[in-house]
């Protein structure tokens, strides 16, 4: 797995080893942060369901200001603190070994919000529920949810403009803040 873009562009990062994490394909972050590339530049990023950290290290390579990476499992974890060490960007990021639950508890607003979750996860409603309700989306941030076409946004979600693009057997669903 490598970072596609910006200043660590074809810098190979590592996975977490097992089953336990699905990471993004380098065709499908690219595709996103083509998509998102004008929030990308001195943005405030959450990458939920962190797994290697790939998305929010795409993010700080291609002009992020800062990250906050979120995972509950140890190994992933472990991979994101080593990937982090790699590129050298540990003052821009901010590492939490928990479940996505922590997110409630976080003070402050995101730029943009990466959302990874495992497919078999139905957790899309209940997050977006936590970041409306804890006013953790910047004015003009953006939400970018990955899932499976079982769990793909099927409507529209009042305050945001969605945007569907398919990828292999990836959606990406992007939430832009009215």
């Amino acid at each position: 797995m490598r970072i596609v873009g910006g200043k660590h562009r074809s810098r190979i990062i590592n996975a977490p080893e097992g089953l336990n994490t699905r990471p993004s394909l380098d065709k499908t972050r690219e595709a996103i942060f083509n998509i998102i590339a004008y929030y990308v530049y001195d943005a405030n990023v959450l990458d939920i369901f962190s797994g290697s950290g790939a998305l929010a290290l795409e993010a700080i390579s291609r002009g992020a200001r800062k990250a906050t990476l979120i995972d509950n499992n140890i190994d992933a974890i472990k991979c994101i603190k080593s990937n982090v060490e790699l590129l050298k960007e540990t003052d821009r990021c901010n590492i939490i070994q928990d479940d996505y639950s922590i997110i409630s508890t976080l003070n402050e607003t995101f730029d943009i919000i990466l959302l990874d979750p495992p497919y078999n996860l139905n957790v899309i409603d209940e997050i977006i529920e936590m970041i409306n309700n804890n006013n953790l989306l910047s004015e003009n941030g953006v939400i970018v949810f990955e899932s499976d076409e079982k769990h793909k946004i099927d409507r529209e979600i009042e305050g945001f403009n969605l945007k569907i693009k398919k990828y292999g057997i990836a959606y990406v669903n992007i939430l832009i803040k009215k």
